[in-house]
């Protein structure tokens, strides 16, 4: 993890975007991606990301305005967390929640209402291992205007996601991923993470 955070002392906001130069120069050169962390940052931390355009990663904390991320729009199928995400949501006016089986909603419609005047849509995940195939082979399939997926599943999942299309561990969602995009495990979370 590596970033600008500028929340609680901003003496140091110079070193803080040297020292974020110079890993994101170290994640260049060694292909690596990065866990970007952006506190009360935003526009430091885009200025730096934007001279780095090769370097994949996620983005672990986010403080920046709903100009950056002009619309959050997740699906949920858990209703029982209804409240939770009402209230945790409240003051967040671009962010929404569809509640559903994103197997069964019309993901196409979803973008076409939600996301017609966005330049960008990315889907960010986190899928259970029963229907990670399912999921990721149907956004592939369904040809959506996406510029990326990422996803975390769990580990032998994303093994076969990311196997050569000719090898024993390779299988439908191995040569879907091969035909419509570009596949790589970005990094490993920990169980105790």
């Amino acid at each position: 993890e590596i970033g600008l955070d500028y929340h609680w002392d901003v003496t140091f906001k110079q070193q803080q975007q040297e020292a974020l130069r110079e890993q994101m120069s170290w994640a260049e050169q060694y292909n690596l991606p990065v866990m970007i962390h952006s506190r009360d940052a935003t526009e430091d931390t885009m200025n730096i990301l934007r001279d780095f355009p090769t370097i994949k990663g996620v983005m672990h904390c986010f403080s920046g305005s709903h100009e950056v991320a002009k619309r959050v729009v997740a699906i949920e199928l858990d209703e029982r967390l209804k409240p939770v995400l009402a209230k945790t949501l409240a003051p967040f006016d671009n962010a929404s929640v569809i509640f559903g089986d994103a197997m069964k909603l019309d993901l196409k419609k979803i973008i076409e209402e939600k996301f017609s005047d966005v330049s960008r849509v990315v889907v960010c995940a986190n899928l259970p291992y029963y229907i990670t195939s399912p999921v990721i082979m149907g956004l592939l399939e369904a040809r959506l205007p996406l510029e990326s997926i990422v996803v975390m599943v769990q580990k032998e999942a994303a093994e076969r996601l990311c196997a050569e299309v000719s090898s024993r561990e390779a299988g439908a969602v191995t040569v879907s991923a091969a035909y419509y995009a570009e596949s790589e495990i970005l990094f490993h979370v920990g169980r105790e993470s």
